[in-house]
């Protein structure tokens, strides 16, 4: 996982940030272009599956490079859990783990060599996507 450095094969996702279905159904793009955006290396992280299904909710976002925490359920649990999740991050990269982000003045940032402008574009649409709707899912 580019977050947490979880290499369990079975838990890993290809994680887009701009989501497929988005781009299926975006009128704006022909076919070549929705291909493109679809396949784009730029367009994803290697995702485990607690961070992909918080990176989709809004739960966690990027912020340009730095992992913000997003919106919340209403559950009394989930703020402990990801704060915990979190203050553990830079404490289970194995030493030299160059395939993660990095923890820098407290916060967790995409590796500069990884973050381009096509990956900004891409998380600022992830990001006004997921700040601009309540995309959590309901607790009924």
């Amino acid at each position: 996982c580019y977050i947490c450095g979880c290499d369990m094969e079975h838990m890993i996702i290809g994680s887009h940030i701009e989501r497929v279905t988005d781009i299926d159904h975006n009128i704006h793009y022909d076919d070549a272009e929705k291909n493109r955006r679809a396949t784009d290396g730029d367009n994803g992280f290697w995702l485990c599956a607690n961070h992909d299904k918080m990176f989709e909710y809004g739960i966690i976002f990027f912020n340009d490079s730095i992992l913000q925490i997003g919106r919340l359920s209403n559950e009394p649990t989930d703020r402990p859990y990801i704060d915990y999740s979190f203050k553990t991050i830079g404490n289970i990269y194995p030493e030299g783990l160059t395939s993660v982000g990095e923890i820098r003045d407290g916060h967790f940032h995409i590796r500069h060599e990884h973050y381009n402008e096509n990956m900004r574009d891409y998380l600022e649409k992830h990001k006004r996507r997921v700040t601009s709707a309540n995309i959590l899912p309901s607790h009924k």
